[in-house]
């Protein structure tokens, strides 16, 4: 074998050191290729850790959606457009300049896109898929001149960001530099693309969730302050007291409000009769208000005038409200619902806020169904007291005619007088109520009447009245005799109304104050009286 010589070898290693540069070209495009791979895996998945993080804040996902894409993909602007059904609106920025984000915040073109062919963005939106302008000059439909010119950019692209086929928005990368995005740098976007999806789609469910939850806990606490008042309405048949204050306090909390106020009307004059929240100072101007006739300075006094909820969300630009009330309290924004009895206005319930705006529909049906359980509560008290009152006459109805029936007995059953006129004395004490009383037979020639009967009078007092009868025309008992018509005392101390000076001291020393006087009369003719005292 001949031996290799110098040109040989030197041939050999130029072929070798050929082959070694290929090898390490390769090898760095390989590590390129890697390290870019790497990158841009690195920034999904840090794209996908911010969108776990912040699943109820849209903002923080898409601006680092716009800074990762500008990076990577060699770019110096992006820009994330919403979609709202009509117009394209950024979202997002990275790159853009203060100047410009302001200009076109104040409305500078591009502020607003209509799907169209007149943009990138706009373009996209119309044909739903990835449109790429190598260079916005040489393009003949592209619009946007103005902005073009302030920002300065020539290679555009833009992907559609679609939701079940529906277009939600657009990502769009601006170059400075006429040179086209590449098929990796078109996939990439593409990708952050759908991240974007992810993250609107991830925002609205959460926010639709938290509406829900937000609902359901308005719903189950004025579900559960409605029965709270019921509970009370139940728990207090005699008093409406304690509704009114219960539905004070749950008017300010499910209103969001700071205070409460609750009136009653008689047809006549509105009654400041329940509240929560309200200050000294407050209390006291209502004081000097209440009772009082309706007006239309306050709102709870309006509704009960027009019969209708009163809504001002800003009580400084209402002409009727009572200013100065307002800054004693601290009132900014107010709402009423009238207390309507068939119709009837019987009160009111007015919640304040100490900031303007207007109060929710939800919180204004509330504060009718507080109204509704506030008839219910009153009218409960009312059938409850006629009730009590109508049981009561019944019961003395009934006391009545059993007293009228042992009397009846008595007068049937024996000839003695005196077991008689007892029956009656005592029967006539317990019914009147009173302490206890006598009956007088009158003697019409001397004129006197002498003590034939008692129930429950003191010995000393008897004794006086036995001793010194009491004589036609003196006290209570001879006026009635006289005149033939009850006569009535309300307080034997004054010498005035009861003149029986021999009696007065006896009586004061016993406790009595006031004294009843009946005339026995047969044919106006006297035949005695029937007299009860009590202390």
């Amino acid at each position: 074998m001949a031996p290799t010589t110098r040109a040989q070898l030197l041939a050999q290693n130029a072929s070798l050191r050929k082959s070694l540069k290929r090898e390490t070209t390769r090898r760095k495009r390989l590590e390129k290729t890697v390290a870019e791979g790497l990158e841009q895996q690195t920034a999904t998945a840090e794209i996908l850790k911010v969108i776990s993080r912040l699943s109820f804040d849209l903002q923080p996902v898409l601006e680092a959606l716009a800074e990762k894409a500008t990076r990577l993909c060699a770019a110096e602007w992006a820009i994330v457009h919403r979609f709202d059904g009509e117009f394209l609106r950024p979202a997002a920025y990275h790159g853009a300049s203060p100047e410009f984000v302001q200009w076109q915040a104040l409305g500078g073109q591009a502020a607003e896109l209509r799907p169209g062919r007149g943009s990138v963005a706009g373009r996209a939106a119309v044909e739903l898929r990835t449109v790429h302008i190598p260079d916005a000059l040489a393009d003949p439909e592209y619009e946007l001149s103005e902005a073009q010119r302030k920002g300065g950019w020539r290679a555009l692209l833009g992907v559609p960001m679609l939701r079940q086929g529906m277009l939600v928005g657009v990502f769009a990368l601006l170059r400075s530099e006429a040179r086209p995005f590449t098929d990796k740098q078109i996939e990439l976007v593409t990708t952050f693309a759908d991240q974007a999806v992810i993250a609107i789609e991830n925002v609205r469910l959460f926010q639709e969730l938290e509406a829900r939850n937000r609902d359901l806990t308005e719903a189950l606490e004025q579900l559960t302050a409605t029965s709270e008042i019921l509970r009370v309405i139940s728990s207090s048949p005699t008093d409406v007291q304690p509704v009114f204050d219960a539905i004070a306090e749950s008017a300010v909390r499910l209103c969001e409000a700071i205070f409460s106020a609750v009136y009653r009307f008689d047809g006549e004059l509105v009654e400041f009769v329940a509240h929560h929240g309200i200050g000294p100072e407050g209390l006291a101007e209502l004081r000097k208000i209440f009772p009082g006739r309706p007006d239309r300075a306050l709102a709870g006094p309006r509704a009960i005038l027009d019969r209708l909820p009163v809504h001002i969300p800003n009580v400084a630009h209402d002409p009727e409200f009572q200013e100065g009330l307002g800054g004693a309290i601290g009132l900014k924004s107010t709402m009423a619902v009238p207390i309507l009895r068939e119709g009837v206005p019987i009160g009111a319930i007015a919640v304040g806020r100490a900031h303007a705006g207007p109060f929710s529909d939800r919180q204004i049906v509330l504060l009718k169904t507080f109204a509704e359980q506030a008839v219910i509560a009153i009218e409960n008290v009312r059938l409850f007291q006629e009730l009590q009152a109508r049981t009561g006459e019944l019961a003395r109805s009934v006391e009545e005619l059993k007293a009228l029936g042992e009397v009846g007995r008595a007068v049937g059953s024996t000839l003695d007088l005196e077991t008689v006129l007892s029956t009656i004395v005592s029967r006539a004490v317990q019914l009147s109520g009173t302490s206890g009383g006598v009956i007088y037979e009158y003697d019409e020639p001397t004129q006197e009447f002498h003590l034939r009967a008692s129930y429950r009078v003191e010995q000393e007092l008897l004794d006086v009245l036995r001793g010194a009868p009491i004589r036609l025309g003196e006290g209570t008992t001879g006026t009635a005799a006289a005149t033939r018509a009850p006569v009535q005392v309300t307080d034997v101390m004054d010498e005035r109304r009861y003149g029986v000076a021999r009696v007065r001291p006896i009586l004061a020393r016993l406790g009595y104050r006031s004294v009843l006087a009946i005339p026995l009369l047969l044919e106006q003719r006297i035949l005695g009286a029937l007299t009860v005292h009590r202390q």
